[in-house]
């Protein structure tokens, strides 16, 4: 056995002896000026922000959705639970989007601002759906615009939800925005985890309190949908 190991080594080092020996000196390494370094480190730190910027920008589209979705229950909910927690909503995210704006470098929508039209079915006029307007998608170089295709979809969502809302009326209104409210919160929630490991230091704090304030925001909308489903129970066994 020794014997054959022996020979296996003397075997394997004349394989490396037969292989060619690199017997050039080392290169040096290229020497970088301090001017070099401070360029790459700014550039560093360029690219960080502008990443920022992007995930600041959807989180913030995210949170402004909730918001113009909870201004409606404000006015439209009958149980006064949902009303008081569509206001909460409404206080919560806007907070929210006040600590991201100096992360979406003044690029689109810093909060809900309304662009969207009413929707009930035919507000543009001329008994065509809503439509969400147009976003501008290439930037002054021709280049994708992340930012105003965030604004673009984020719009495109809104409508859609809203245009859901508009076709319900009383109780079932108040249980549709609580659902919504489940379903965002829950998508939400795990969008910010994501974004947590993308994100410099700085952002990740803020989206670590926002993601703090989803959970304990699902977990409300949870109760307030179950209590709704007990509630209209009754009235379906009636019916």
């Amino acid at each position: 056995m020794l014997r054959t190991f022996t020979i296996v080594l003397l075997s394997a080092g004349g394989i490396f002896a037969a292989l060619p020996q690199d017997t050039s000196k080392p290169k040096p390494q290229p020497v970088t000026s301090g001017r070099q370094d401070k360029a790459d480190q700014d550039s560093l730190k360029q690219a960080s922000k502008i990443g920022d910027s992007y995930f600041a920008k959807w989180a913030s589209t995210t949170q402004s959705n909730l918001i113009e979705l909870s201004r409606i229950a404000q006015q439209r909910a009958t149980d006064p639970e949902v009303k008081r927690f569509a206001t909460m909503m409404v206080e919560d995210h806007q907070a929210c989007v006040q600590k991201l704006v100096p992360f979406t470098s003044g690029s689109g929508r810093p909060g809900a601002s309304g662009s969207v039209p009413p929707v009930n079915g035919s507000s543009n006029g001329n008994g065509k759906p809503d439509q969400a307007p147009a976003a501008t998608r290439t930037n002054a170089s021709g280049e994708l615009d992340h930012a105003a295709l965030f604004d673009e979809l984020g719009q495109q969502c809104l409508l859609t939800a809203r245009n859901e809302l508009a076709s319900k009326q009383g109780a079932e209104f108040d249980r549709c925005y609580t659902m919504m409210m489940v379903a965002s919160h829950s998508m939400s929630g795990d969008m910010l985890v994501v974004f947590q490991r993308h994100v410099t230091p700085e952002l990740a704090v803020v989206l670590a309190d926002a993601q703090t304030k989803t959970s304990a925001h699902l977990a409300t909308a949870k109760d307030l949908a179950q209590r709704l489903e007990r509630k209209d129970i009754p009235a379906r066994k009636a019916e």
